[in-house]
């Protein structure tokens, strides 16, 4: 069952940033189960070092063009390096340094922190010459791990702390290691980690995923939620939370129908099919190994309503180049959803009309859309 939306207007409580989002690799060190092929392929190499620094060059001036549209408050930006694991592959440091450089150009115009999801699976040696390329860390903690490599884990997070860099500790719970994650958990409280627990993404059909029904009231108390029938009055066994909901990736809360006094973190009903969504003003998503380009790294919608890039990046000056013209002539573009679910993207300002989501978007851009 897909739970609806009760509301009409989802958007950022606070300052959104422009997330630039690129697969830089799909090699990964790990095999996690949740993970899919489409998502790491250890059979495909690491994309050349020229092919990547092309691909910076394309993003920076993207962003660009849609920061000059931006109200001065909002041109801000993160460059999300991830994959595959992205610190993995083996021209990383040349890369992360070309990304702080090239960003010079702009740097007048809009801010930017270069920011990476990790497994930091990273041996001491390596992580001591990327941390300092890093503003911010993402470091997602998979139970599927060795040991060996779990201790690693706590230890570069021990050093990111250490260092004072900004990270927060993603934990993926994983229903069939639930004690682990918990222990985790505890770990972090211990030593003053920030932490964010995260439901697993996964196929609408992969049940292994569901949380059974004392996982389910871990995150009911955990987001405050109190169910109008309790799980324990219900014959289940096991529980679809993605349906249900969703809390944004990077934990950002979130503000219902424009209330500005009050914000939460989760929001039931991640289902905006025929939204207004201005999903392509806050985030743009490369695959390197495909040159692809898409608007979101999930929802991957196109301006004409089908899952599609919208070019590649051999086509990136031809993209550049209509975007200009689009603005000169006011023409804003936006996407209208066409997906049942929402995951990387819910945090976009987005609304149930076209009327109220151009009142809502002259806080962000120059012109209503």
């Amino acid at each position: 069952m897909q739970f609806m939306n009760t509301y009409t207007q989802l958007e950022p409580f606070g300052t959104p940033h422009f997330q630039i989002t690129w697969e830089a690799t799909l090699k990964c060190n790990l095999d996690c189960s949740y993970c899919s092929p489409n998502d790491h392929n250890n059979k495909i190499p690491h994309p050349k070092l020229e092919d990547c620094l092309k691909t910076v060059d394309f993003l920076l001036e993207y962003v660009d063009v849609y920061m000059q549209q931006k109200n001065p408050a909002h041109r801000n930006a993160g460059f999300n390096v991830f994959g595959g694991e992205s610190l993995f592959h083996p021209d990383i440091v040349e890369i992360l340094t070309y990304i702080k450089q090239q960003h010079k150009k702009y740097e007048h115009r809009w801010t930017m922190a270069v920011q990476t999801v990790t497994n930091a699976v990273v041996k001491e040696k390596i992580w001591n010459e990327i941390v300092p390329l890093i503003d911010y860390f993402t470091v997602s903690y998979h139970s599927e791990a060795t040991e060996a490599q779990q201790d690693l884990v706590r230890k570069n997070l021990l050093m990111l702390k250490e260092k004072g860099k900004r990270f927060t500790c993603s934990i993926l719970m994983h229903a069939g290691r639930w004690d682990n994650c918990q222990r985790m958990i505890e770990w972090c409280k211990q030593n003053d980690i920030p932490h964010l627990p995260r439901q697993i993404d996964h196929s609408w059909h992969d049940i292994k995923f569901w949380y059974n029904k004392e996982q389910t009231q871990w995150w009911d108390d955990l987001r405050g939620i109190e169910r109008k029938v309790p799980l324990h009055k219900k014959i289940i066994s096991i529980v679809n939370l993605d349906s249900q909901g969703r809390s944004c990736c990077g934990g950002t809360e979130l503000s219902i129908n424009g209330n500005t006094s009050c914000s939460q973190t989760y929001v039931p009903g991640n289902n905006f099919r025929g939204w207004s969504c201005s999903v392509n003003y806050f985030f743009v998503f490369v695959k390197q190994v495909t040159k692809e380009i898409f608007l979101n790294k999930d929802c991957q919608m196109d301006f004409k309503g089908k899952v599609a890039p919208i070019g590649t990046i051999d086509q990136g000056k031809d993209i550049i180049d209509q975007l200009k013209k689009d603005f000169s002539n006011s023409i804003k573009p936006m996407v209208t959803c066409n997906k049942s679910k929402c995951w990387c993207g819910i945090c976009a300002p987005k609304a149930q009309t076209q009327e109220i989501f151009d009142s809502m978007m002259k806080k962000y851009v120059t012109d209503t859309i």
